[in-house]
This record gives C-alpha cells, sequence and structure tokens, in this order.
C-alpha cells in the first residue's frame, strides 16, 4: 500500500491469543469475533466483541450456513494459493469446495448459494487440467 495510506490507518489491536514472545496464550478461545457498525439514524459506529471456544465437535455437525461459509472461504483462498488451504489445490480443491457447498445450501433464499457452487463449477471448467 502506498504510506499515505497506510499512515491513515487504524491502529491493530494487541495480539490477543499469543504473548509478545510468540507463545500462545493457553486461552481456552479458538478466535474473537469483533463488529463494527453504524446505525443509519446515528454519527458514531458501535463495536461488540464475542470470543469463540471450539467445542470439539466434528465439521457435520456445525450448521449449514458455518458450512458453506468455509466452502466461500476454501474457494477464496485457492484463488489465492493461499498456505492456509492446505494440501489441496487446483480441481481437488474445486471439487471440494462444490462438496462442501452443495451439503450445506439449506433453504437457500434468494438462489444465491446455487450461484456460489454454478461459479465454482465454472471456475473448474475454465481451467480443467489445474
Amino acid at each position: 500500500m502506498p504510506p499515505e495510506v497506510v499512515k491513515d490507518l487504524p491502529a491493530v489491536d494487541a495480539l490477543k491469543y499469543r504473548a509478545p514472545s510468540g507463545k500462545p496464550t493457553g486461552s481456552p478461545e479458538t478466535m474473537t469475533v469483533k463488529v463494527r457498525f453504524k446505525r443509519p439514524e446515528r454519527s458514531q459506529s458501535e463495536a461488540f466483541a464475542v470470543p469463540l471456544v471450539d467445542q470439539g465437535k466434528p465439521f457435520q455437525a456445525a450448521s449449514a450456513d458455518f458450512r458453506f461459509a468455509a466452502a466461500v472461504a476454501l474457494y477464496g483462498m485457492g484463488l489465492r494459493g493461499s498456505e492456509e488451504r492446505g494440501i489441496l489445490d487446483g480441481q481437488k480443491l474445486l471439487m471440494k469446495v462444490v462438496e462442501l457447498a452443495q451439503g450445506a445450501r439449506g433453504e437457500d433464499r434468494g438462489g444465491y448459494r446455487r450461484e456460489f457452487v454454478e461459479l465454482v463449477r465454472k471456475t473448474r471448467a475454465v481451467n480443467p487440467r489445474r
């Protein structure tokens, strides 16, 4: 980013789950979800944070919304070549995304989940050898 943009960014919170030494703090929390929003009738934004603790349940026990979001996240990680995507790559990754998304379509009001699955299938068709 250009320096003039970086200097205007707000400060990042201190690390919550790692000590300055880089070692984990031992917190039972998996993550903290922070949301900031502004109501249309107000001039100031509001924020809240919710810590989440892993309950040790298998992935298939998660809600359809969570599993679908995981499929979307995996698709994004695959597109940008993220190391966090694990060992999946190319067609195998895209097939896994379709499998996860199809299994979590749920009610699909508006057909957006169906459209996402179709987008992933089209991605597979564009480059079938990868």
